[in-house]
């Protein structure tokens, strides 16, 4: 298009995403013709781009077009991940970015993945200070020093999956909500014993304990700090790991053995369970255990255990959410905050008279 057709074109694209409602009717071309002083054949050409965007679309009599696109529209988004959390952590990483992925096409938006060092492609996004080509950025978990300086800028920048307390516009799980629903889970299966495999001192262990220890003290149980094993799986090293698993061992053999686990990622029970079997302690029967994790993927490895199912793609669709709100409004919103599903896979069991 030439300038002249390139200025209509932008200043009716804002207005469609601001003015109108879908299924509106746009001005005709002879009102257009007169607001913008230029002839028919350069309005007819703004139309037609327009149309080719899925942005209006004719309505079939007198030459009539409607609004089509959604309130929410998005152009390109930068979507980051980091390519080690994607190889520790598959299922999670890969079932938001495919919420990320269907939210984007679902906003008829263009989404651009980044799996490798960004800083000099931030940089130049920082620099140019528009957001004229890009709708804004997502993090996928990754919190560091661009999530302030993309803000400043006036770059929309969400946080699909933050798993801290940053002060950042973020889908997230409520952690201690999910704590509370694991205690109160095992308390109505008549479990009173109840140990926690979680991770090292962090927001997320935090809440995860508060929120267990919260539902267990309103039925006068209290959770003992020895009951609370942290165990940071990919990170420790070979002589922590021996640590972890001689404390579990003596909560297993211990004459007060806890009735059941809650655990934080299946990866920190594949212990527990090997250390079950060699004790010779059967789940659910002699152990039952609960865990916060990801849905299998579909052809993978499925163990029958009962979890507290993470959102994954509802954090990935809550990005999107948030970025087109963000973006069309250009009012920074507020977090959203999503909850597990409890899905019963027989590794929990009622306990007999309670």
């Amino acid at each position: 298009m030439r300038s002249s057709t390139e200025k209509i074109y932008k200043e009716l694209r804002e207005e469609l995403r601001g003015k109108y409602n879908p299924d509106a009717l746009l001005p005709t071309e002879r009102e257009l013709c007169e607001r913008f002083f230029v002839g028919r054949s350069a309005v007819r050409t703004v139309l037609h781009q327009l149309e080719e965007d899925g942005l209006i679309r004719s309505r079939g009599f007198h030459g009539a077009r409607q609004v089509s696109m959604p309130v929410k529209s998005l152009r390109k988004v930068l979507v980051f991940d980091n390519p080690r959390e994607i190889i520790h952590q598959s299922n999670e990483h890969l079932g938001i970015f495919a919420g990320i992925s269907s939210g984007i096409r679902e906003n008829r938006g263009e989404i651009i993945p980044i799996f490798h060092e960004y800083d000099s492609l931030l940089e130049e996004l920082c620099a140019k200070n528009s957001t004229e080509e890009y709708s804004g950025v997502i993090f996928i978990e990754v919190y560091d020093k661009w999530y302030p300086r993309l803000c400043k800028s006036g770059i929309p920048t969400i946080i699909a999956n933050c798993e801290s307390n940053a002060n950042a516009v973020a889908s997230r799980v409520n952690f201690r909500m999910t704590g509370r629903m694991a205690g109160q889970e095992l308390l109505r299966r008549g479990y009173r014993r109840i140990a926690m495999i979680g991770r090292g001192a962090g927001y997320v262990n935090d809440e995860l304990s508060a929120g267990l220890r919260g539902a267990m003290a309103e039925e006068r149980i209290w959770l003992d700090d020895a009951s609370v094993v942290p165990y940071n799986y990919y990170d420790d090293d070979a002589k922590k790991r021996i640590e972890v698993e001689e404390q579990l061992r003596k909560l297993l053999v211990s004459r007060d053995r806890p009735d059941a686990f809650f655990v934080f990622r299946y990866t920190r029970c594949q212990l527990l369970m090997r250390l079950a079997e060699k004790l010779n302690l059967k789940i659910p029967q002699d152990l039952g255990l609960l865990v916060y994790d990801t849905p299998i993927l579909k052809g993978g490895d499925n163990p029958n255990i009962s979890i507290l199912q993470e959102p994954v793609e509802g954090l990935g669709r809550s990005a999107v959410e948030l970025l087109a709100g963000w973006s069309s409004s250009g009012v920074k919103p507020e977090s959203k905050i999503l909850s597990p599903d409890f899905v019963d896979k027989g590794s929990l069991r009622r306990l007999p008279g309670r």
